[in-house]
Parts: C-alpha cells; sequence; structure tokens
C-alpha cells in the first residue's frame, strides 16, 4: 500500500531548487514573477545583497520548462539578461528555463535496466485514475522519462492490463490503459514499469511504481458534465468589434469601422449588429455564442465591470440583450456570458465608495486594501489584478461580495436566456468560491455550462465541483506549433494532441472549449503568415479533435 507520505515523497521529487540572480543598483524592490505562480508579481520578492546590487531568490520550482521575468519597483518588467529570452508565441519576450532532475544527468537507454525515478508516476488524486461509472470502463496513466523503459502494465486484481506509449510531455513518455471493472467497491492495483533487454526475461528488472491500498473507484468517477455541450460549435463574438447596427448608441470617440484596433479605441459595434446578422450566423451552423464582457463598462474589451446588471449603453439595452437571446434560442443557438468576477473597475460602486470613505467605507472588505488613503495610481495600495490599478481585485470570499455576484447569476437567468459562463481568470479565484458558485448556478440550471479561464493545465478544477469546462490553450498550442509555425514534427504534433487530451478524463475532454484564435492572442492565420490553406488545416484539426469548436 502506497502511504500519503510516498505519495508526497513522490511530489517532492518534481521540486528542484534554482536561485535567480538578477544585478540592479537603483531598484527599491524586485520580484519574480512566472508560470510557477501565475505571473503575480508580488509572490517571490528578491532580497537585495550586501553590495547593494545583487538581487538573489531561491525557490524549489517543479521539473519541467517555465518562464518567468523580473519586476522592478512593482512596474517595469524585464527578461533576465543572463537567461534564454525570446517570444513566447504571444508577443511577449520572456526569459524560459528548464529544470531538470539530478537523475536525469545520465542518459536515458532503453534495455539498460535502469529507470529515473524522479518523474516515473502514477498519481490518482492527479488524473491518472479515470473511472466511468456508466459502463464500468476504468483508464490509468502514468508516466515515465522518455525513452527510458521496455514496458509498462497495470495488475488489477487478476488481471494485467497493458500501459501503452500513447503521448508525451516535455520530460515523460504517457502510457495508457483501460480495463471494465465489474465490482468498482475495495480494489486493489498497481503499475509496474519494466526495463532490460527485449525478450531475455532474467535481465528484465520490474520497478513497482504505485501500489494501492483498498481504492472505491468511484471516487475517481469522471465530472458530470453538461450532454447538450458534446454537438456543440461555438462562435466568439467581442461587441464592440463584430458589427455596428445602430449609429444612435455609437460613443462620441467611434471610429470609423475599419479602422485599426488599439486597446482603447471603439468602433461602435452593438447588439443590434449582433441581430441584424442571424442569418449569417444561423448559416455557419453555429449553436452557440461565447461573449466577450457586455455589462457596463469604461473600456472597449469590457474587462473592468461598472454594474453587473446592466448592459453597456454603446452595445444596447437590458431588454434588447434579452430579446436577442430569447431569438438565438429559438434560433437553436445557445448564449455563454463572460463572467468577470475576480475584478472590477474602479467606478464599481463599492470600490467607489472606498475611495470616498477610506477605512470608514461600508464595503470595505469587498476588496484588499493596503494602506490608505486609497487613491487609483501606480503601485496601487490595494490588490489589483496583475498590478493594474484600475482592475482593483474583489475579495469574493467576503460574504457580502459574495451575495452580490450570486444575485448576478440569479439576475441574468430570469431576465435572458443564458446557457452558461465563461470565467475570467479563473485560476486567480480560491476554490471555495467556484464551490458555492457552482451550486448556486446549477440549482438555477442544471445544465448551465461553467467554462473557466486558464491557460495551463486545469485538471485541479475540472474534478466535478468547481467548473464544468476550460478554455483549451495546450490543445490550441499543439495545433499552432505543428500547423502554424511548423515547429513540430507529425509524431511530436500527435503527442501533443494526446497529451492534451489525457488532461482529463474522456467525458471532461469531450467538454473543453477549443480554438484556435481567441481576443487574448494573435490570430491563427497570422502566425500563419496569412496562408489560407494553413488556416484551413487549423479549422480541419479544430473540429477534428474532442471537444467543443469555437
Amino acid at each position: 500500500m502506497i502511504s500519503s507520505l510516498l505519495a508526497l515523497a513522490i511530489l517532492q521529487q518534481h521540486l528542484v531548487a534554482h536561485e535567480f540572480v538578477y544585478t540592479n543598483h537603483n531598484a527599491k524592490s524586485i520580484t519574480v514573477a512566472g508560470t510557477f505562480n501565475s505571473w503575480n508579481k508580488e509572490a517571490d520578492p528578491m532580497k537585495r545583497g550586501a553590495d547593494g546590487s545583487t538581487w538573489r531568490l531561491k525557490k524549489n520550482l517543479p521539473v519541467g520548462k517555465h518562464q518567468y521575468k523580473y519586476v522592478i519597483d512593482g512596474e517595469t518588467w524585464v527578461p533576465d539578461p543572463k537567461g534564454d529570452s525570446r517570444d513566447d508565441g504571444y508577443g511577449n519576450i520572456n526569459t524560459f528555463l528548464s529544470i531538470m532532475p539530478e537523475d536525469f544527468k545520465e542518459p536515458a537507454n532503453v534495455g539498460d535496466g535502469k529507470i529515473s525515478r524522479s518523474v516515473a508516476t502514477h498519481q490518482p488524486e492527479n488524473g491518472d485514475l479515470s473511472f466511468n461509472p456508466k459502463t464500468g470502463q476504468l483508464r490509468l496513466l502514468a508516466r515515465a522519462r522518455k525513452n527510458d523503459i521496455s514496458l509498462a502494465y497495470a495488475s488489477i486484481e487478476s488481471k494485467r492490463v497493458p500501459l501503452r506509449r500513447v503521448a508525451a510531455d516535455e520530460l515523460t513518455d504517457i502510457y495508457s490503459g483501460t480495463v471494465t471493472i465489474d465490482n468498482p467497491q475495495n480494489v486493489q492495483y498497481r503499475v509496474v514499469f519494466v526495463d532490460g533487454k527485449p525478450g531475455q526475461l532474467a535481465e528484465q528488472k520490474q520497478f513497482p511504481i504505485y501500489v494501492s491500498g483498498a481504492v472505491d473507484l468511484t471516487n475517481y468517477s469522471e465530472a458530470d458534465v453538461p450532454s447538450w455541450t458534446q454537438s456543440a460549435v461555438f462562435y466568439q463574438i467581442f461587441p464592440d468589434r463584430f458589427a455596428n447596427g445602430s449609429k444612435q448608441n455609437d460613443p462620441d470617440n467611434v471610429e470609423p469601422w475599419g479602422s485599426k484596433p488599439t486597446y482603447s479605441n471603439f468602433m461602435g459595434g452593438d447588439l443590434v449588429g449582433v441581430q441584424q446578422k442571424l442569418d449569417h450566423l444561423t448559416n455557419l451552423g453555429i449553436t452557440g455564442i461565447y461573449f466577450n464582457p457586455i455589462f457596463k463598462g469604461p473600456t472597449n474589451h469590457g474587462y473592468a465591470t461598472t454594474d453587473y446588471l446592466e448592459i453597456e449603453p454603446k452595445f444596447g439595452t437590458n431588454e434588447e440583450f434579452a430579446d436577442l437571446t430569447r431569438e438565438l434560442k429559438k434560433q437553436g443557438i445557445s448564449v455563454v456570458l463572460d463572467g468577470v468576477f475576480n475584478h472590477s473597475s474602479v467606478d464599481f460602486a463599492p470600490f467607489k465608495d472606498i475611495l470616498e470613505n477610506g477605512k470608514n467605507a461600508q464595503s470595505l472588505d469587498w476588496y484588499t486594501v493596503k494602506s490608505f488613503p486609497v487613491e487609483v495610481r501606480s503601485n496601487p495600495p490595494y490588490e489589483a489584478w496583475a498590478g493594474h490599478a484600475n482592475l482593483p481585485k474583489l475579495n469574493v470570499m467576503n460574504p457580502e461580495t459574495k451575495k452580490y455576484l450570486f444575485s448576478v447569476l440569479d439576475y441574468w437567468n430570469q431576465h435572458a436566456e443564458i446557457a452558461g459562463w465563461r470565467l475570467d481568470v479563473a485560476n486567480e479565484i480560491p476554490a471555495p468560491f467556484w464551490q458555492q458558485f457552482r451550486s448556486h448556478l446549477k440549482a438555477l440550471n442544471r445544465d448551465a455550462w461553467i467554462i473557466g479561464e486558464n491557460w495551463t493545465n486545469s485538471s485541479e478544477w475540472l474534478k466535478g465541483d468547481q467548473w464544468d469546462s476550460a478554455m483549451n490553450y495546450p490543445m490550441r498550442g499543439s495545433i499552432l506549433n505543428h500547423i502554424a509555425l511548423g515547429t513540430s514534427s507529425s509524431s511530436q504534433f500527435l503527442d501533443e494532441l494526446m497529451a492534451a487530451y489525457l488532461m482529463y478524463g474522456p467525458s471532461v475532454s469531450a467538454n473543453m472549449l477549443n480554438s484556435i484564435s481567441t481576443h487574448d492572442v494573435p490570430r491563427f492565420k497570422f502566425f500563419a503568415k496569412e496562408d489560407d490553406k494553413l488556416n484551413a488545416m487549423g479549422a480541419v484539426a479544430l473540429f477534428a479533435v474532442p471537444g467543443v469548436p469555437c
């Protein structure tokens, strides 16, 4: 029986100490922000050395590839001048860092009877055990260093289940096997790697990497996700840029349609424009629309919300939106809204209360204030998303804040036809909030679809108690690399596709929101250098992989 301490030890083997070193004479503070801390510029402060200019931070990092930057005085983000700095594929120059375990110093060779134990894993709690109670089918996954083992198998009760190499990630080959289990209660199993010369049993060595106790497989049941999304095809609409149907609601600074888009200009797109394009949308064959934020706010992108219960007047009215959703439903098109619950605009009433009344504000606990007076400025005295002063971060676990946000679900469920919510920067919000959010929303509509925004593996949120789906950026990356950029071979493409698919159980993978272009990244066609054939190939791949194409 594998103990929790042994499981912890396996996880700890994946951490390797690394020291960040940066030289700066004038900085008052320097931090490290990267993929390992969700690009949080406050999470990992560096310490200034006795010479007054050398800053250091020792940190245990997971094995694998990371990206990072240094943040000087909370404002200036710079790549490491001594590191491997290059474009990250999204237009940012970041520093890339590879962390390798100690036992990778020796080469991997099939047949040498040695296995790199640091990455030889089977982790049921992280998705390597997936049970479908309807079919009785159990899927097991295991990982070994690339080109390191002869074969893998699982012994489950009296059955020997071969584990076949089906994919690979940056460091490991991924093995998978399935078996039908009649009685999921009190199941015992072990996962074994074998290495040695093929055909010479005497020289083959068996390495049990996991031995279970009595396991109730129903504890590893696949998440219960909405069934209507299985055949859905979504279309994403960025409201200000889709179609200008009415000049009556244009802002004073509206620019001619087709002008060069910027982060701050307006084109005049609105709900009437969507209404006028219904024939176009239905002829595309779509069955769903994901709207970028449509609630009242000062920006063209909508991710700074002033009032969650009012449609942005530049887009239309609450009544126009409600009528549009009802018409879309008649056409067989479901509507998913963008829920920006992590942060608000500085004009949101609770935050304005703090700006005006300081320590005496009734809504003080709606946000995390660090010092007074509270004012909107660089390095704000309150928590803000990515340090942007105009996006103060909501304290969603404050009872009053949570009550208000849940009332937003109630309001739009009652006043319009809403099939689900896409959750902005959802990985930065505490899990208990999403658990309560899910319970509240599913009580209103058990088939409501919950899609979280996270750019890497989202398995920790997709266990059936938080989200139903996530924006599948790992899948996008595999398609982008092979078709648009040409940086991966056909075999690497298959490995990357399967690795993205195997992050989750089959039912969740079939529920992922798949896109090759979104509002947050350059278009696929841009990466393909405007090549129509490559763009079409990208679309073919998008529609060929499991999940919901968007």
